[in-house]
């Protein structure tokens, strides 16, 4: 059903095709003389005649000066309902009567452009006061094809019943089956608006931007379960366990629970149990009374899960003892989602442990809290993403990965806070053997291991790149060990650099807060400018605020901008 709004258009539209008007202009806009003869049943004074074609006078022209049949008005060529008491003036035409003796079935117009100025209100004119409103609306005809129609464009692309209209008077799923979705404030039809609207397996999230169905690469677009961030695709409905021991709720370690939000499993190892090798899981995990305290393992094989929040609150795995809270072994894949990992003694050592073995394994943070351990990761032969996390307040060190084959023990860090572990045997990062490292929009900040020993170190023959971009790297000495040698820092702007700024108090005029361990960059400060956002980068920063999104364009260095 269109909106009276666009059947106004229309009937305007249609009659004026009809008269032919031949019409004045005003700042160069056509204009609507609602006062012309041939909108009010051809009425002239004695010894005139309407023309459909002049302008002045309203129309009327001396008897004999018509020599166009055209312009000729006849009683009948429109039933136009005029009223002069400052009332909008319409028109109601059922047919249309072209003066070449075409086709006058649907669809048969003549493509025209035809605006229309509607004047309401008083327009009298009492001393210097002009009391008057001005409401343009515009109507196109068309005629031909729906779709890429030559007479239609803009927020009206499609030719429907002989006028131009937009996505919101038609089914978009009948009229563009690819594009099944209406963006009304474009008035055009699209792939998507949102996540739900894209269906198919390879490419079930929303690209915002363009309206155009994309390969996932967050977990907030697969909502029900989560995001494969290797293949691009959503986790499977079908299998997916829910842990929560809520006092409000009864749960149970059975092997009938889990299934649903009202019977959860009560704990993470007992979820893990449950998987099976070649299958995708997602364990969805609650914020409870009972600490989720137990070491988590995965045994070795093709075991892929995703450990996920829900809830409105992150739930955590806090140990009391050495063994780490996650364990993941060869052939596995784990990705974490907001859940934090703690050893308030600290004991744990690691907190998370990735033992990769002959064939490798993945594990993917993503807005985690790794905290209090004694090292926070130590990997062999693992491909470890670091993505929007803050790695703090450990005692040993932060990451701590190795492994002799190249293709299988890779670190990336983006958009995370590495800050503030004061470790008796390294600080940030200690990397060794083959393994290449990727640190981008990044903020790596007081990390204080022994003497001698700086920030980042390289050992075990290390042999393999290192590439730090947009970053923010903060510490009293050397930022880098001796053995870093293959280091890849792009041009001195690109990242900042700040050896010799010891603590917390020297750093006023880099960073607004230190919270948590979350350094965020102080609005106008030092970090203003210092990185360059490329295609590919990051599109929000750790606090999911946006970054720019041209090349080229300037950046704050680090994690966190303000």
């Amino acid at each position: 059903m269109r909106s009276s709004w666009t059947m106004l258009k229309l009937r305007t539209g249609l009659a004026l095709g009809a008269l032919g008007l031949s019409l004045g202009t005003l700042a160069g806009c056509p204009v609507t003389n609602l006062e012309h003869c041939a909108l009010n049943q051809g009425a002239c004074g004695e010894g005139l005649a309407c023309s459909m074609c002049a302008v002045d006078n309203n129309g009327c022209v001396p008897q004999g000066a018509l020599v166009e049949d055209a312009c000729v008005f006849a009683s009948g060529t429109s039933d136009p309902t005029h009223s002069t008491s400052g009332q909008t003036t319409t028109s109601d035409p059922t047919t249309v009567t072209p003066t070449d003796g075409s086709d006058t079935s649907e669809n048969t117009f003549n493509p025209t452009t035809l605006p229309v100025t509607s004047t309401t209100g008083d327009t009298s004119t009492t001393g210097d006061t002009t009391d008057e409103s001005t409401v343009t609306t515009e109507s196109t005809m068309c005629m031909g094809d729906v779709i890429a129609n030559a007479a239609c464009g803009g927020e009206a692309p499609y030719c429907v019943d002989g006028t131009c209209v937009g996505c919101g008077e038609l089914d978009c799923s009948v009229v563009e089956p690819t594009k099944p979705t209406c963006a009304a404030d474009l008035g055009l039809c699209v792939e998507c608006q949102a996540h739900n609207d894209c269906a198919t397996l390879e490419k079930p999230a929303c690209n915002l931007a363009t309206a155009t169905c994309m390969p996932c690469n967050s977990h907030d677009q697969c909502p029900a379960t989560a995001c494969n961030l290797e293949t691009g695709q959503c986790f499977p409905k079908e299998t997916v366990l829910y842990v929560d021991n809520s006092p409000d709720i009864v749960c149970s370690d059975g092997n009938d629970a889990g299934l649903s939000p009202g019977d959860p499993i009560c704990t993470l190892q007992n979820a893990i149990s449950r998987l099976t090798e070649g299958v995708e899981w997602t364990v969805k995990i609650k914020t409870g009374t009972k600490a989720q305290n137990g070491p988590t393992e995965l045994p070795p094989g093709d075991f892929t899960v995703a450990i996920m929040h829900y809830g409105n609150t992150v739930p955590s795995l806090i140990l009391m003892f050495a063994d780490p809270a996650l364990t993941v072994n060869e052939g596995n894949t784990v990705f974490m989602n907001r859940v934090g990992i703690y050893n308030p003694l600290p004991a744990s050592d690691p907190l998370v442990a990735c033992v990769g073995g002959a064939t490798g394994a993945r594990l993917w943070f993503e807005r985690q809290r790794i905290v209090t351990g004694k090292t926070a990761i130590r990997a062999n032969n693992c491909r470890v993403h670091v993505r929007r996390s803050t790695i703090t307040n450990n005692a040993i060190g932060a990451i701590d990965i190795d492994g002799l084959d190249p293709n299988l023990a890779k670190l990336w860090i983006e958009n995370s806070n590495v800050t503030d572990n004061n470790g008796i045997k390294f600080g940030a990062i200690r990397v060794g053997e083959k393994v290449d490292v990727s640190i981008l929009y990044s903020t790596i900040a007081l990390n204080k291991g022994p003497p001698m020993v700086a920030p980042i170190e390289c050992v075990n023959n290390w042999d393999a790149k290192m590439t730090i971009r947009n970053s923010a790297l903060v510490n009293s000495g050397p930022l880098f060990g001796g053995g870093c040698a293959a280091m890849d820092l792009p041009d001195s702007d690109v990242n900042l650099l700040l050896p010799g700024s010891g603590d917390k108090g020297t750093l006023g005029n880099v960073f607004s807060g230190f919270s948590d361990g979350v350094y965020q960059a102080k609005i106008g400060g030092a970090l203003k400018d210092r990185a360059i956002w490329y295609t590919g980068d990051p599109a929000v920063d750790y606090g999911e605020n946006l970054r720019p999104t041209n090349d080229g364009d300037r950046d704050y260095a680090g994690a966190d901008r303000p």
